[in-house]
Formats: C-alpha cells, structure tokens, sequence
C-alpha cells in the first residue's frame, strides 16, 4: 500500500524471454509504471519522487508526489529524464534508436480555461528526449499538447489545442519543418493516434459541424500522407469511426462507434474501403470484434471482443496469406486465386 494515498503501490517491471521479472524501481517515491520497451531492452515510463505533488494523476499514475519521465538501462538503473521547466513528466514511447517521447509541464502556473489536458493545470507540451536533451515540441498555440505515437526516424504524432484552447487539432512533429497542423475533415477538432515510420498518420476528425475538442459530435476516422488527408469513412450504419493503428504497408485498423462506444473493428487499404473484420473471420458465435488497435507489418491484428456475456477479451487476428503458411483452419483458396 502507498501510505501518501491509501491505495495500491505498484512498480514497473521488465520480463524477460528467459521468464524473469525485473523490478525496474522508483525515483524514490512509492510508485512507478513502465510505458514501452525496445528491442534494446530499454524502457521507457513514469515514476515517483519524494517531493509533494499535486498534478500526479495527470501522468498516468496515481500518487502524491511529483511524477517523472524515466529510461531504464541494464547497466544504469532507472534515470530522471527531467522536465521542460514544471514540476513532473512522463515518457510513453521508445524508439529502436533509443529516443524517447512523452510529456511534461512547461512551469508551474495553473491554466485557468479547461484544456484537453484538463482543468487548472499548468501548459504541458509534448517532448522528445536523446542524448540527455529533452526537446520542447511546442504545440499549435494553445496550452496543451499531447503525443500518440513516435516513430523509428523521430517523428511525433498527437494532439495539441488551439490559440484560445477551444479546438484541438492532429499534428505531426518533424525535426526538419517541426509542428505540422494536419487540419480536420470540416469539423473544428481531431487528433492523430498512430503513425508509422514512412510519416503516415492515422487518427480521427470531426466533420463539418461538429464542434469542441471531446463529445458525441459526428467523426470519422483518417488518414493523412503527404499533406492530405483522406476520409476513411465508416461501415454501414455506424455513424462514426476512429483509426488505431497502421502498419509500413499502409494498412490501417481501428473502429467504427455510436460517436461514444466501440462497435465493429474495421480493416482499411489504400485504394479500397472500410471492412468490418468481424466479416474476415470464421463465423465465432457469441463474439463481436469492436476494436482493432494494432497492426503489424506482416499483417497480425491485435484486438477487442465482447462475448455474448458482456466480458472484454483480447484476440490476435492472423491473415491467411503467404506470410503465414500452414496455419491451421486457414483456408488459403482466395489467396491461391489471387495469385
């Protein structure tokens, strides 16, 4: 138990191939978590100090100390990334290069309009930390900025506001041009969710409309590549969608919604349309696929299913194709044909 909050303390740890768990510590607080690792075997995350804190929960950790962004390393411990001037911080994302993105306070006074960060906070921009540098990323002139996804050249996608803190937009940082507005599908608001390493971006945006940087206002999921954005659209009486995920061959995987909640998972590829993948699959009585979140380069599909009783399960969707020979229950007829 974290006796400054009564609830639980929990630790980041490493597993290891061998079957380990390492216990990758604290910054001398009660609380650490563990946000990504490489194929380095370093990790990236968030962990506690000892100095009082009132922002803590804003970095995806509870607890009542100051909250800071960390890379671990087999031979160096756990290391304070620093801030960009506030009081706390949090990496999210590691690269095979070893770079680092997150987030962290610019100073210490409290914002008095609401943000997407939230309410009387201080500004807090997106980072990117190498070599013992952490650079600011700045935002698209409002107080807030958030990043998803950071990719293998050490471009940043995410979201930040406007001038005025009433409209978030996606954006795409890269070190030659820096912040990049992708804009919207009409609508006052989006943000980026993904993007992989050719600086292609998934996400969602608002259509003409809607308006506000959260809410049920009509959205699809996007796609931008090279300075355009295209409307991935939504599948049949689903009124809106959201992109998760997108891979080097430009697949992309995500969700079609009510505008509030997850309903169908869908697949897209360049030059086609959305499909439901609960179409792909062998027909699995009692299970809807409601939303893809991952996709790799050879294809795999991480995603979430509801059974007919209501739980929440994961699943691993895999292409019958000539990347996955021999696997059992595929049949491989249609890719034979396409051939």
């Amino acid at each position: 138990t974290d006796p400054l909050t009564g609830g639980p303390a929990a630790e980041a740890i490493l597993w290891g191939k061998d079957g380990s768990l390492t216990d990758l510590g604290t910054l001398g607080g009660n609380e650490s978590v563990a946000s990504e690792v490489n194929n380095r075997g370093q990790v990236a995350g968030v962990a506690l100090n000892t100095i009082p804190d009132p922002y803590t929960g804003f970095f995806l950790i509870p607890g009542a100390t100051q909250a800071r962004a960390f890379r671990w390393t087999k031979s160096k411990g756990i290391q304070d990334l620093g801030t960009l001037g506030g009081t706390d911080s949090v990496a999210l994302f590691i690269n095979e290069r070893g770079q680092i993105n997150g987030w962290s306070f610019t100073n210490t006074t409290p914002n008095s309009v609401p943000t997407l960060c939230g309410a009387n906070i201080p500004t807090m921009d997106p980072f990117l930390w190498e070599n013992g540098t952490m650079t600011d990323l700045g935002t698209l002139g409002g107080t807030c900025g958030q990043s998803n996804g950071l990719n293998n050249r050490g471009q940043v996608a995410g979201v930040s506001n406007l001038a005025g803190d009433q409209k978030c937009h996606p954006f795409l940082w890269s070190r030659i041009g820096g912040i990049r507005d992708l804009g919207t599908l009409g609508g006052d608001s989006g943000l980026a969710t993904y993007l992989n390493d050719a600086g292609e971006v998934v996400g969602v945006a608002d259509l003409p409309g809607a308006q506000g940087c959260d809410g049920p206002e009509p959205h699809h999921a996007f796609f931008w590549k090279n300075g355009v954005m295209t409307d991935l659209g939504t599948i049949d009486g689903d009124p809106c969608s959201i992109a998760r995920g997108i891979n080097s061959r430009g697949q992309v995987v995500g969700a079609a919604t009510d505008c509030s909640h997850q309903l169908n998972a869908f697949l897209w590829e360049q030059g086609g349309t959305m499909v439901d993948l609960n179409t792909l699959i062998p027909s699995t009585p009692g299970v809807v696929l409601n939303h893809g979140l991952y996709i790799n380069d050879s294809g795999d599909i991480a995603s979430l299913g509801i059974l007919s009783n209501g739980e929440i399960h994961s699943f691993v969707l895999t292409p019958c194709d000539e990347n996955h020979p021999g696997v059992e229950g595929c049949d491989y007829s249609m890719v034979d044909a396409a051939d």
